[in-house]
């Protein structure tokens, strides 16, 4: 386990290289600074019913306190831990996140439905700020180059994709993707089209449209820039 899992950049719990989970006693002050984000972008709407879900921020009264969201997030840490002890492997730094995020919804729908409910709200609302939000592909960055906030975004354009299996098929595409990627000497595709067919084929269709999604927005940004 590598200090790259780190959830969002903004998180109190995160793996050291020994395998090592590291929990800190307060949610980090990043957390703040996602609140304030969403509540100078979202429609007031979105923001009155995540204030009524998550209750308010502390620093920034206007946002959503998203403590209760980090409290939640050791799952997909223990989820990194568990990957990497089998042997996993994920051929774009996305897919390992959204590996452990599909893990995160699975314990969460199966031992704590308000804690699903904060994530989902989360990651639904985050939706609204269209392409000022970037995908999950932009976590394939080095370590350290994306900013919390826009981290923590990538993160929950994951969190809806795997949301979304979930929904459809529950946890029997995690026990096939699990699979998959603890075979040895399994071939990766070259292209990002590529992966995107292999996961919609062997995994779940949703999880190919989130990877046309991330190859979309990686274009996107190319041309931009």
């Amino acid at each position: 386990m590598t200090a790259q899992h780190m959830q969002a950049d903004a998180d109190e719990v995160f793996a050291t290289a020994d395998g090592h989970l590291v929990v800190g006693t307060e949610p980090a002050a990043a957390w703040h600074d996602v609140s304030r984000h969403l509540a100078t972008r979202l429609p007031q709407a979105t923001l009155r019913n995540l204030v009524r879900v998550h209750g308010r921020d502390r620093v920034h009264p206007d946002g959503p306190d998203l403590t209760g969201v980090a409290d939640t997030l050791i799952a997909h840490e223990i989820a990194h831990v568990i990957a990497d002890q089998a042997g996993a492997t994920f051929p774009r730094r996305w897919l390992a996140e959204a590996f452990a995020n599909y893990a995160l919804v699975t314990v969460l729908a199966e031992t704590d439905l308000p804690g699903l409910q904060r994530v989902g709200t989360l990651a639904e609302a985050a939706m609204l700020l269209g392409d000022a939000a970037p995908c999950g592909g932009a976590l394939d960055h080095p370590v350290g180059a994306l900013d919390p906030v826009p981290s923590v975004l990538a993160h929950l354009a994951l969190t809806r994709g795997v949301m979304a299996v979930y929904a459809h098929a529950r946890s029997r595409p995690r026990a096939r993707w699990f699979a998959l990627a603890r075979v040895e000497g399994q071939p990766q595709p070259d292209a990002d089209h590529e992966l995107g067919r292999m996961l919609a084929r062997d995994v779940h269709p949703e999880l190919g449209r989130l990877a046309a999604r991330c190859e979309g927005w990686d274009a996107a940004q190319a041309k931009a820039a």
